[in-house]
């Protein structure tokens, strides 16, 4: 091979290798932005905008709820005989669910607030019962755009012997500082049960999405 000739071929070849990087590069961002994208988000974006528009809707429902007549009731026992899901339906696509589930030592309480189908605010309360020195009580407030937490707050205090968990409310919110998980554990799978129990009974709303 003359040297013209040998030239022209590790030109080629190292364009080819280039071309083989560029493409491989190209690939892995590809899926490197897929994953990004389906992957649950690490904190939340405390967007005060948003959590005051919230704010607004659920006190809209709750204003339109003497307009449906008190709530539908529908046994859930899951954990208690006694245990009853309350939901409303009001103007505008938008219901309230509600239900509490008394345990052994344990009170769970998530309240759901959706409007135009989409879940947009919950209420979860929570009471641990121990005593005489390990009870506690628990609240947070969670703020939902297009399915993703956008604002927590919450409050939270041990209870001493004798105490109610009314006591609570004596307590001003603060933003949470737990993680997006954490937050979720709240609220999510109590949600997806919520509407399977209520969708296997036929009383889910057709605008509620599944």
């Amino acid at each position: 091979m003359n040297m013209n000739s040998y030239t022209q071929y590790s030109i080629l070849n190292s364009s080819f290798v280039l071309f083989l990087v560029v493409i491989i590069s190209s690939c892995g961002g590809s899926r490197q932005q897929t994953n990004t994208k389906e992957a649950t988000p690490t904190s939340i974006v405390f967007d005060s905008i948003q959590k005051a528009g919230i704010d607004s809707i659920v006190n809209i429902i709750n204003a339109g709820l003497k307009e449906t007549g008190g709530p539908q009731k529908l046994p859930y026992p899951l954990h208690n005989e006694n245990d009853t899901l309350h939901y409303w339906e009001v103007k505008d696509d938008a219901a309230r669910i509600s239900i509490e589930w008394t345990l052994p030592n344990e009170i769970i309480w998530p309240t759901f607030f959706v409007y135009k189908g989409e879940l947009v605010f919950v209420r979860y309360r929570y009471m641990h019962q121990e005593p005489p020195s390990n009870s506690r009580a628990f609240e947070s407030l969670i703020y939902l755009k297009n399915g993703e937490i956008v604002y927590c707050d919450e409050r939270g205090q041990p209870l001493q012997e004798g105490e109610m968990p009314g006591l609570l409310r004596t307590k001003e919110y603060s933003r949470s500082t737990r993680t997006y998980a954490e937050i979720e554990q709240d609220y999510l799978s109590y949600w997806k049960t919520v509407k399977s129990f209520m969708e296997k009974n036929d009383v889910l709303p057709d605008y509620i999405k599944k």
